[in-house]
């Protein structure tokens, strides 16, 4: 699970009031900040969530997908969990172990697949970093 959050020392109706705005404010710029770096309008920027909890405000995803993104995956072997293959539609061209040619588009059928595991492409944290000046003005506010 990715979490980001921060204590700050006000009052605690103030803190309620002005944290509620910088979860707001912090989950729509992580969701906008997905989309730039999946590429496209995703369902799992609704899976970018805010609490606050007494002084905190804690920004998080339990999607497991989410954090795979934000952290990048190593190389690894995918295989079927209730199913004797995988099936899915080749997106590129190559060759497989037993010399078959599979075009992009192809259907293709296989016991397991070599994934190349995935680079990070940070959503969360850069965020948080560059809206540090927002945040210290909503907390400065009256």
């Amino acid at each position: 699970m990715v979490k980001l959050h921060f204590n700050i020392k006000i009052n605690q109706k103030a803190a309620s009031e002005k944290l509620d705005k910088i979860g707001k404010y912090l989950v729509l710029k992580m969701q906008q900040e997905l989309e730039a770096v999946v590429g496209k309008k995703t369902k799992f920027t609704e899976n970018v969530k805010y609490k606050i909890e007494k002084n905190k405000v804690i920004i998080y995803t339990d999607n497991e997908i989410l954090t795979y993104i934000e952290e990048g995956t190593e190389p690894h072997i995918i295989r079927p969990k209730n199913k004797k293959a995988l099936a899915f539609q080749a997106g590129h061209n190559y060759k497989t172990k037993q010399g078959q040619q599979v075009v992009a588009g192809d259907n293709v059928v296989l016991k397991q697949v070599k994934h190349p595991g995935t680079d990070p492409k940070p959503f969360f944290s850069p965020v948080f970093f560059k809206s540090k000046p927002i945040i210290e003005k909503f907390l400065n506010e009256k």
